[in-house]
């Protein structure tokens, strides 16, 4: 597991990396951005490094022992950059994904920086009609960082809901 902040946007990247070389990285745009970064990410790092597309955005990550260099370029060109670090022992950094009956994929990234909690950025999607339609979740607390998931609220077009989001692996959940 790997985070970071991207340096030129407000958005973070979380990456989930498997012993085989995948991965499944998602991008939460933070308070200006989350309706337009938010994405997901998924490929195969077996050479080290990839670049991954998502609807005109591109991921390249190059994995490194302790970290990760990646660098996310959107439509317009802008790039931002950061390097992610590898989520050590003890930490509760991690990358949490929308149930798997989601309309559109959405997800959480939690990056601890030892504080007493970690940050959490998160971003819901759903469709209303045929339009995607984003939202900034909130964790429930208190956090349980020794379960698989994570209560989070979402303000949606129907209102307040509670959603439960999973503990992401190098692979999408099956649908």
């Amino acid at each position: 597991m790997f985070t970071g902040r991207l340096e030129t946007a407000d958005a973070v990247v979380g990456l989930a990396v498997s012993d085989w070389g995948n991965v499944y990285a998602y991008v939460c745009g933070g308070e200006t951005t989350f309706a337009t970064h938010s994405r997901w990410f998924a490929g195969s790092l077996a050479s080290g490094s990839a670049p991954l597309e998502n609807d005109g955005f591109r991921l390249d990550v190059t994995l490194r022992e302790e970290a990760t260099d990646i660098t996310l370029t959107t439509p317009d060109g802008a790039v931002h950059a950061t390097l992610a670090e590898r989520a050590g022992a003890g930490s509760r950094s991690a990358v949490y994904e929308s149930p798997a009956d989601a309309d559109c994929p959405w997800g959480v990234v939690l990056v601890d920086d030892g504080g007493v909690e970690p940050e959490v950025f998160g971003t819901w999607c759903g469709r209303v009609e045929s339009t995607e339609v984003f939202a900034q979740v909130t964790p429930v607390r208190p956090m349980d960082f020794s379960k698989p998931l994570l209560p989070v609220l979402a303000n949606t077009p129907a209102g307040e809901v509670l959603f439960e989001v999973r503990r992401a692996g190098a692979s999408p959940a099956a649908p």
